[in-house]
């Protein structure tokens, strides 16, 4: 199960899917960190945790701590498309998901 943390913007013609872009330098601001958390919940909570929001903040949790890890810089992941940024989450899922 992949649950995508990011939002679509539609004004992008090239299908790259970015957060707010409120951030210094690639720096994962306080502001990106919270855009990141909050869209991973909504969605986690309405398609994969039946309604939990609690499972669902414990996943995003563990996944932002990973993307952060793996991605220091978030203009990297600003030009991902959601296709690259789903590839590469995948291997970081399993790690996340409530056991």
């Amino acid at each position: 199960m992949l649950i995508s943390c990011k939002s679509k913007n539609t004004a992008d013609s090239h299908d790259h899917s970015t957060h707010d872009r409120g951030t210094t330098s690639g720096a994962w601001t306080e502001q990106y960190k919270q855009n990141f958390l909050d869209q991973c919940i909504t969605g986690g909570t309405a398609n994969f945790f039946e309604g939990d929001s609690v499972k669902a903040k414990s996943y995003c949790d563990c996944m932002l701590e990973k993307m952060h890890q793996a991605y220091p810089n978030t203009d990297t992941l600003n030009n991902m498309t959601m296709a690259e940024m789903q590839q590469r989450m995948s291997n970081m899922v399993n790690d996340c998901l409530p056991k």
